[in-house]
């Protein structure tokens, strides 16, 4: 689950300008010469200075410049592996190929910021002018093997993505221009596996199965997936046209309008009485998704609905928003999650506001070992506020927020700067959410699952207690915490009777949910 705040960079430099530019006339011997700009060197100066400042005030742990610097400069072995970087040497530091050194620059302190970045761009000019693979390099490949370095030494949720790869992201989190489908390329076609709901490719009549021959009059034959995502998106309100052959073999040309493309992650099914609500993950429409899918609901089965069951299983998270969203459309008051980082723009806190849009109904949230992040968010928060029971497998424990950092490059960091915390006040991190009912031992007879859980409540409220007091640098028992109901599962549709079965026994219900507050008010 990712948190976005996106930071401005510099102002860009073209990409026609990224070649040395030298003097070429001398000046007048009572003139000063300027002095030849270098716009290379200007423009890695200009985006590690940008990069690397972010990660040094921005991650949730402290790192220096000189450590952060020097795993940037051991990334450059991406591009030539005969590569060594040397700090042997008190005040000295050094390069070298197949060891034969090649520079050798003055060690900077080590939060000497503006220093580091200097000797990096000095590296990356002396390997250009002594090595072939640099002089070939691009200057993309020269970032990406040196950030990729530099965020090896942070953790596995901190990452640099180049400016193709930042501007799919965007585009997956806000939207993009796009027809609304789904598909793999098979052989000479691309088969479309899902169309989305009220989506252009819906309007025109596409469906699940068809084939697409061609596009725009190319035909697609041996097209990967990276170029029908470049030819099928594109600016909204723009056509594309595409040759379609349907299941019965009828060839027709369609022409499409692209639209802004949200991928839906809100699944409404009635279950008799029961409302089942499947969240995918947590994207910039869920919310309001949400709330139609309990209009929804609501109007099918009126005043029969005796309970909602939310299912986050496979949800990988989203934004952070919402899921305070979420959790806020059905709790009054209380605290939702908390964000605590070393940046103090990352110590934020969110509250529930007045109203319930369930009304109060009983409701049954299903997590298991991917549940993770934004997922795992809205589970702590219902549980903790005595709201819906949890049930399961112990959920992923991905409980860290990641910061979007933009660079003059038109790449982006994601950086991790802080971690959440359930209302309760424990550390989702490494951790996640323990199901008050757990599933992962068996898959066979409901009834006889909540019979244990019951005759086992008081221990089962023990254990969450001890779950909310341990403490975040614990590593052992919190793996031993999460040992209790382990991230498996032996039939998934198992889950699904328990919540049923939960649902259809208010008592049963009744005493799952009081294992929850009795944790949280013995905390």
């Amino acid at each position: 689950m990712s948190m976005y705040s996106n930071i401005k960079g510099l102002k860009i430099i073209s990409a026609a300008a990224l070649f040395w530019v030298s003097a070429c006339t001398t000046p007048p011997q009572d003139t000063i010469a300027d002095t030849p700009r270098d716009i290379y060197a200007e423009k890695l100066t200009e985006v590690f200075n940008v990069g690397y400042a972010r990660i040094l005030s921005r991650y949730i742990d402290p790192v220096n410049a000189r450590d952060l610097a020097v795993s940037g400069l051991n990334g450059l072995v991406a591009i030539d592996s005969s590569i060594a970087v040397n700090l042997s040497m008190p005040k000295k530091i050094t390069i070298s190929r197949r060891d034969a050194e090649l520079a050798s620059f003055d060690r900077p302190l080590d939060e000497d910021l503006a220093g580091w970045v200097s000797v990096t761009v000095d590296t990356v000019k002396e390997l250009r002018k002594a090595d072939s693979a640099f002089a070939s390099a691009s200057t993309e490949q020269v970032f990406q093997a040196a950030f990729d370095g530099a965020m090896s030494r942070l953790d596995t949720y901190s990452r640099y993505f180049g400016a193709d790869d930042a501007n799919r992201r965007r585009s997956e989190r806000s939207g993009f221009g796009g027809i609304g489908i789904g598909f793999r390329s098979e052989g000479d076609v691309i088969k479309v596996l899902t169309v989305h709901p009220e989506s252009p490719a819906s309007k025109v009549g596409l469906q699940p199965g068809d084939s697409i021959i061609a596009v725009d009059g190319l035909p697609v034959a041996g097209w990967g997936q990276d170029r029908v995502i470049e030819t099928v998106r594109g600016k909204i309100g723009t056509e594309i046209e595409m040759l379609v052959r349907n299941g019965y073999g009828i060839e027709r040309v369609v022409s499409v309008r692209r639209e802004k493309i949200v991928s839906p992650t809100v699944i409404y099914k009635r279950m008799d009485s029961v409302a089942y609500i499947q969240l995918t993950g947590f994207r910039v429409d869920t919310a309001n998704r949400l709330e139609d899918a309990i209009s929804s609901a609501k109007r099918d089965i009126g005043s029969g609905l005796r309970g909602i069951i939310l299912d986050l299983r496979n949800n990988p998270g989203g934004f952070l928003d919402q899921s305070v969203r979420v959790s806020d459309l059905f709790l009054s008051h209380g605290r939702i999650v908390s964000a605590k980082g070393r940046h103090p723009s990352s110590l934020q806190s969110f509250e529930a506001h007045e109203g319930d849009l369930a009304d109060g109904l009983p409701m049954v949230v299903i997590v298991d070992g991917r549940s993770a992040s934004a997922a795992e968010i809205v589970a702590s928060a219902l549980q903790d506020a005595g709201r819906a029971v949890v049930i399961g497998a112990t959920s992923y424990g991905k409980g860290t927020v990641q910061n979007v950092i933009d660079l003059p490059n038109e790449a982006e960091i994601a950086l991790t700067w802080a971690r959440f915390h359930a209302p309760s006040g424990y550390a989702l991190q490494h951790l996640g959410v323990m199901p008050t009912v757990c599933t992962s031992a068996v898959d066979h007879d409901a009834r006889q699952v909540l019979r244990d859980s019951n005759a086992r409540r008081k221990e089962i409220a023990r254990q969450m207690i001890d779950w909310r007091l341990i403490d975040v640098s614990d590593e052992a028992g919190r793996q031993g915490l999460r040992n209790l109901c382990p991230s498996r599962r032996l039939n998934r549709s198992f889950e699904l009777d328990v919540a049923m079965s939960l649902l259809d026994d208010r008592v049963a219900y009744l005493r799952a949910l009081d294992a929850s507050v009795t944790a949280v008010a013995g905390y």
